[in-house]
């Protein structure tokens, strides 16, 4: 009885040695993988920011460019408008067969150009503009580099 009673010790011992030496693996297993988790998530905290940094250049840099374009073309916009509106009619005409004189005919209504002041950007005054039919000529204070 008493070797049977040492022999259970004995394996209840070693049991319990096991038991230590895997939760100590699991143990090393989950820091090394927190450890691991945590570079990752550090190397993709730091692309995210550099991506946003691009992303908020590009913002600037688009911000920059669409004012210098407005400024540039705001005078042709009303000519834009008026060809476009002339284009599909022009198109259909063609396709429907008709001749050069009735294309030229529609598309004549481009070529009439708008006086000056029509041209004018309603955020500048008479005195800051002077414009003329596809030219618009700023005070320095007024452009963009």
């Amino acid at each position: 009885l008493s070797q049977g009673v040492q022999q259970l010790r004995a394996e209840q011992s070693r049991h319990v040695i096991d038991i230590d030496e895997k939760q100590r693996a699991e143990q090393r297993h989950f820091r090394q993988r927190t450890t691991e988790s945590q570079a990752r998530h550090g190397d993709h905290e730091q692309r995210s920011d550099v991506l946003e940094g691009k992303l908020d250049s590009l913002t600037q840099a688009m911000a920059v460019l669409e004012r210098r374009t407005s400024i540039k073309l705001w005078p042709m916009s009303s000519s834009i408008a008026s060809a476009a509106s002339t284009t599909a009619p022009v198109a259909s005409a063609v396709a429907n067969g008709a001749g050069a004189g009735a294309v030229a005919a529609i598309g004549g209504r481009r070529a009439q150009s708008l006086p000056p002041e029509e041209f004018r950007h309603h955020h500048y005054s008479d005195a800051a503009l002077v414009a003329s039919p596809g030219t618009a000529a700023l005070p320095a204070e007024q452009r963009w580099p």
